[in-house]
């Protein structure tokens, strides 16, 4: 009985970090590309 609550309670908080951890790996992405294009000399000034 309890390992089964224990295993939905699991599989919610899954379902609940899923998102967060899309939103840590698109924020990741997107801070490499960041630094990838400041770290390249400007191609055009302004």
């Amino acid at each position: 009985m309890r390992s089964g609550r224990l295993r939905v309670r699991i599989g919610d908080v899954t379902r609940r970090a899923l998102p967060l951890v899309d939103a840590v790996a698109y924020l990741g992405l997107g801070a490499c590309l960041l630094i990838g294009l400041l770290g390249r000399p400007p191609a055009r000034a302004g």
